[in-house]
């Protein structure tokens, strides 16, 4: 049984903006080959779920897609403001 992958409509807006950034300030191929491997890593997460965090539902809840460079607890805290 493969398990849903549910894409939150932040996360759907975030990979959007990275897909135009990357189209605009690089390249179509590079904009497609990052949803390929937001593709590929979701598939990868299902099929082996203990490579990420333990959590106690089925499937995968992506809730934002974020540069683990960012702020992301700040970034957080914001939204919830």
């Amino acid at each position: 049984m493969i398990l849903p992958v549910t894409q939150r409509p932040r996360a759907r807006t975030d990979l959007l903006e990275q897909f135009v950034y990357f189209g605009e300030e690089e390249s179509t191929e590079l904009s497609e080959r990052y949803f390929t491997a937001v593709d590929e890593t979701c598939a990868l997460l299902v099929k082996q779920p203990r490579i990420g965090g333990p959590y106690d539902s089925d499937g995968i809840d992506v809730i934002r897609v974020i540069h683990g460079a960012r702020d992301i607890e700040n970034l957080f805290q914001a939204e919830e403001r």
